[in-house]
């Protein structure tokens, strides 16, 4: 296991991005109306990101959602330049940058800091899995983000009506398939058995997340106190860390199939699907797209 891992940490490596092609002026792309389409769709994306932080799938500060956002100001200025999304690209160039080394730093700190709490002294910190697991969260985030921007493209801003699509929008969604090909292909060079460690935890800490936010919102309703909601956030960040250093596929206490099928089918069925845009409506949502395209 330690070699496929090694073998994973490698390929990451040499997948850095290119940092000469990030704006590639021999792709120029010179249509007004297919530039038009591409702002577009990368404010969209940028709104998918948001959309991730609400919903707790990624942190609101930390190396992740930085690279993130970083990739869409490179896609913005290319865009502008008339060039194609190449925003998978500018995502390995912002995560190959010096921060994150910065990012490693501080979680071996907060790592050590856990340890000395819990009387942890023995327990080796493993980079390379770090490395791995912030690869596969990363390329779940924008995977993700990319599927979601292009539900809400082709639903609420075709020109041709829903789910049909100009000769210019089309060349977008080609890009963007394009784009998420490449990240799939980037996962699927990363040892399977880490990949499924580290998607299996990933839930669970969107879970978590989702709790902690919830009991800051009945924080801020005043219907728990200050040190009931501290008490509790405490004991999440606690859980939060344990599912970070977890190497475990399968648990003793975990659930049986049977089981987890059986509760989940007591769920509401309106808990299967999730609104496209939460709270806000749709009117309100692109007005959110246009009005800011003076910005570009």
């Amino acid at each position: 296991m330690m070699k496929k891992r090694r073998s994973s940490v490698i390929n990451i490596r040499k997948s850095c991005g290119n940092r000469a092609t990030v704006f590639d002026l021999r792709a120029r792309i010179n249509e007004d109306v297919v530039n038009e389409e591409r702002v577009v769709f990368i404010k969209i994306l940028r709104s998918a990101y948001h959309r991730l932080i609400d919903h707790g799938e990624i942190e609101q500060r930390g190396f992740i959602v930085h690279s993130l956002f970083r990739s869409l100001e490179f896609a913005s200025d290319a865009a502008n330049l008339g060039l194609p999304l190449s925003d998978w690209n500018a995502l390995l160039v912002a995560f190959d940058s010096f921060t994150r080394p910065a990012e490693h730093l501080m979680f071996k700190l907060f790592d050590m800091k856990r340890r000395l709490k819990n009387k942890e002294f023995n327990v080796d910190f493993d980079h390379d899995f770090a490395l791995v697991q912030q690869r596969v969260r990363l390329i779940l985030s924008f995977v993700n983000a990319h599927k979601w921007a292009r539900q809400v493209f082709k639903e609420e801003f075709s020109k041709a009506g829903q789910y049909d699509l100009t000769v210019a929008e089309k060349v977008v969604m080609d890009e963007s398939d394009g784009q998420v090909a490449m990240a799939d292909k980037a996962l699927l060079e990363l040892a399977e058995e880490d990949v499924a460690i580290v998607k299996s935890h990933y839930v669970c800490h969107i879970l978590l997340n989702k709790g902690a936010y919830y009991y800051k919102k009945l924080k801020k309703h005043g219907l728990v106190t200050e040190r009931e909601a501290g008490e509790k956030l405490e004991e999440i960040e606690d859980e939060i860390y344990h599912v970070l250093k977890c190497r475990k596929l399968v648990h003793a206490d975990e659930l049986n199939p049977a089981t987890k099928n059986q509760r989940l089918s007591l769920c509401p069925t309106n808990m299967a699907t999730t609104p496209l845009h939460d709270d806000v409506g749709e009117e309100t949502f692109k007005h959110s797209i246009h009005s800011s395209e003076g910005e570009q």
